[in-house]
């Protein structure tokens, strides 16, 4: 069984803070796990990798979660624009539930 450490740093927004979250795999809830083994599976160009933001927008958050299994390490970047939403819904459990370091 491998575990897999799940990072997510968020910045941006109005007060252009970062905030680091991250968690073990073994802590999510078994939907959530199905979907960190259906993003580690899917191919690099198909996660987020856009960067779209509306004309205009201002004050936007910026996401940059780490999948680290040991051996592998898989970054995917995106913002809240762009985020596919079991990628949101995966990075919204992390920052709920993170450790306490």
């Amino acid at each position: 069984k491998i575990v897999m450490k799940i990072t997510v740093q968020k910045s941006g927004g109005f007060s252009g803070v970062s905030r680091y979250s991250e968690m073990y795999s073994d802590d999510l809830p078994s939907h959530l796990k199905k979907t960190l083994t259906n993003l580690v599976g899917k191919n690099e160009g198909s996660l987020g990798s856009l960067k779209l933001v509306p004309k205009g927008a201002a004050d936007y958050y910026s996401y940059k979660i780490t999948l680290d299994d040991g051996s592998n390490q898989r970054v995917i970047e995106c913002n809240e624009y762009d985020i596919q939403d079991n990628l949101k819904s995966l990075v919204t459990y992390v920052e709920k539930h993170k450790k306490n370091k």
